[in-house]
């Protein structure tokens, strides 16, 4: 048995409250932070500091990220009640609100660097304010709608306009079509096939394909689009705008151009599931046995 005097004493355990007290923790040397504050159900990425952003695939909890930076951000209250606008960059999956995680301190965690780059990118599709979109897509969706042409299209362009997609020489709502001129709007804000293109090519929407085999589409954000093809023959037919995400990341639509004109201009219902028919009471694959679907997603 080692026996110290008692200065030797006093010395070793001085020694080892230094040591202890001012090690480094893990994560402070090498910025790796634990996502541990969700609840047990994991959190998604987001492509910039905002919580609609969200993009990827869920990390469960318990999942490390490797930071790069911080970013000021939406504010975000974890399961515990703690509120943040701090947002941590992983460069390899993208930013995840510091509410969520683990990094030894509450607020920027000591040491790691303010982003530089400002959190953008070339799309418009950044300054597009999804709030505004499915807000207006909810006051307007039981409004009488156009008679003798499906207004899905219209109904969606007005929705983007709304959240603040700009209106160009080819898509805009003051120009007037149709054979004898009768429609407001320009052809893109009425043609599904054109706008989805059109979206594609100048707003930096891009298109991912949607598996009716599951309800759940976890790379969908309210604001972003479902492009339907009931023949699946490489034509869209029909477009609705996300306005929400229900339980399983199951999407739900408002959309004009499903009613019968002979029971009316107005939709019945605010909103439904992309697989679901409102209007027949059944799933969409029993009513369109061949129908496909794609997610316009604005990045």
């Amino acid at each position: 048995m080692i026996r110290l005097s008692t200065a030797g004493l006093v010395a070793t355990i001085i020694a080892f409250l230094t040591t202890t007290l001012t090690a480094p923790s893990a994560h402070a040397s090498d910025n790796t932070y634990v996502l541990a504050f969700t609840a047990g159900t994991g959190a998604y990425p987001r492509s910039i500091p905002v919580y609609d952003a969200r993009v990827g695939t869920a990390l469960p909890q318990g999942s490390t990220i490797v930071a790069a930076c911080w970013a000021a951000g939406d504010d975000v209250t974890s399961p515990g009640g703690y509120t943040s606008d701090i947002w941590i960059l992983d460069p390899s999956s993208g930013y995840f609100s510091e509410a969520w995680l683990e990094t030894g301190s509450f607020g920027v965690p000591v040491g790691l660097p303010e982003c530089e780059v400002p959190v953008s990118n070339s799309s418009e599709s950044d300054d597009f304010d999804r709030h505004a979109a499915v807000a207006w897509a909810l006051s307007h969706v039981t409004d009488p709608q156009p008679i003798g042409v499906a207004g899905c299209t219209w109904f969606v362009s007005q929705a983007l306009w709304a959240g603040g997609m700009s209106q160009d020489v080819e898509w805009n709502g003051t120009d007037v079509n149709g054979r004898f001129g009768q429609r407001q709007g320009s052809a893109t804000a009425w043609l599904a096939e054109d706008l989805v293109e059109h979206l594609v090519a100048t707003k930096g929407a891009s298109l991912i394909p949607m598996d009716f085999s599951g309800n759940a589409v976890p790379e969908a954000t309210p604001g972003d689009v479902v492009a339907y093809d009931w023949e699946s023959d490489g034509v869209i037919d029909h477009l609705a705008l996300i306005v929400d995400i229900d339980e399983g990341d199951y999407p739900l639509v408002s959309e004009w151009g499903t009613v019968d004109w002979y029971k009316g201009n107005v939709v019945a219902y605010d909103y439904r599931g992309w697989t679901y028919s409102e209007k027949n009471q059944a799933w969409l694959q029993e009513v369109e046995p061949d129908v496909s679907a794609q997610l316009v997603r604005f990045n």
